[in-house]
């Protein structure tokens, strides 16, 4: 009887094979040995059979489950064998089709004048939250006319325009004029990226710059580019925020890393684009520009570039995707402007330099932007690239 339970419940006790064999032995013990009650069994055989099942039941309820428990586990531990089986198959066909066939996801040029437009946007958003208090606007000003600053914005909308362009000057030298965000010695690697434009086929060409920027991502400090742009902001106009100074430059680091998206997506196209800024006192182009400020008269002279422009090129020329947008005023510009800030103060972005070739942040003609084969605005009117 006990080797008979062990079969069938292989986890009960030796305790519970020693109470089913005392049963046992009793049912078959002579009549004269018997009590009572293993009389009224022996005599009532459905009665035994029935209190027999009674009894064992709760142990037949209990292995039951602990084999169905036992089932489910395995089960499980199958099917996660499974699973992990097939992410690391999806994983190999994912790279396989990468190396058959990369192809990023492609913008158009409506796309990327769509996203210019929306970055300009989330940027004057950020202007008219971080800047609504017109006394710190009206100390600004005071500050730029005391350090003789080139230009002295008149008004409201002049002062949040001349902070849209020291920002934007800001992004330009950090994220926007780079050939590659994030690549060290980028004018040398620009001089081979242009060899390889001009002398591998356009396929080739693209993936190769692709590539490289795909590289360069995971190599850079993109939490480094961020903070230098925020620091930088903070230190030309921390003086003048009418909120919480941490607000502000939350918002600004979502904004900046926006930009480096953009960037990066338009790095890995298949046309090569490019961003432009001009410098202040270039003159008005209507081709390459868009005037920020509805005025009555658009004048002659940039007095501020608000935000960039693209253009995309190609071996055959060159088309503005989007024209940078400017200030432009009617206004006599000296030959060679002093600085906007002296040199004791703080520097607005980019605008604060000496020389008449470097300031508003941008590089002198003949070298525009800072890599090899980009266009000056003007070289883009007359196609010479």
């Amino acid at each position: 009887m006990s080797r008979i339970f062990n079969f069938l419940f292989p986890h009960f006790t030796e305790e519970d094979s020693r109470i089913m064999d005392g049963l046992a032995r009793r049912d078959n013990c002579p009549p004269s040995e018997r009590t009572h009650v293993d009389n009224l069994l022996h005599n009532n055989p459905e009665l035994y059979r029935g209190l027999e099942k009674a009894a064992l039941a709760p142990l037949f309820a209990e292995e039951q489950a602990r084999r169905h428990l036992q089932r489910l586990q395995e089960v499980e531990t199958s099917k996660a064998s499974e699973v992990a089986r097939n992410k690391a198959q999806i994983r190999s066909l994912t790279r396989e089709i990468q190396l058959l066939k990369f192809q990023p996801t492609i913008l158009s040029d409506e796309d990327a004048a769509r996203e210019m437009k929306r970055l300009l946007q989330r940027l004057n958003g950020w202007i008219n939250s971080c800047f609504r208090d017109t006394h710190l606007l009206d100390k600004l000003r005071q500050d730029l006319e005391n350090n003789g600053a080139a230009f002295v914005p008149n008004g409201q909308h002049e002062l949040r325009a001349f902070i849209s362009s020291a920002v934007s000057g800001t992004f330009y030298e950090h994220v926007f004029g780079r050939f590659l965000l994030g690549l060290p010695g980028e004018e040398a690697f620009g001089a081979i990226a242009e060899k390889v434009q001009n002398y591998c086929p356009r396929h080739v060409a693209h993936h190769w710059r692709t590539a490289t920027s795909i590289a360069v991502e995971e190599l850079a400090d993109e939490p480094g580019v961020i903070n230098a742009v925020v620091a930088q902001v903070e230190a030309d106009f921390l003086q003048y925020f009418s909120i919480d100074p941490s607000s502000g430059s939350t918002k600004l680091r979502t904004l900046v890393r926006a930009c480096i998206q953009f960037k990066r997506r338009l790095d890995r196209q298949e046309s090569q684009y490019r961003f432009f800024r001009s410098a202040f006192g270039a003159p008005y182009t209507p081709e390459t520009m868009q005037q920020a400020l509805m005025l009555e008269d658009v004048g002659d002279r940039v007095q501020c570039a608000l935000w960039p422009g693209i253009y995309k090129e190609s071996r055959t020329g060159s088309l503005v995707v989007e024209p940078e947008t400017v200030l432009a005023k009617k206004t006599v510009v000296r030959d060679k402007p002093i600085s906007l800030w002296d040199h004791d103060g703080p520097m607005l972005g980019l605008l604060g330099f000496d020389d008449w070739e470097n300031v508003d942040g941008c590089v002198p003609p003949g070298a525009w932007p800072l890599m090899t084969g980009a266009a000056e605005p003007s070289q883009l009117l007359a196609g010479k690239i």
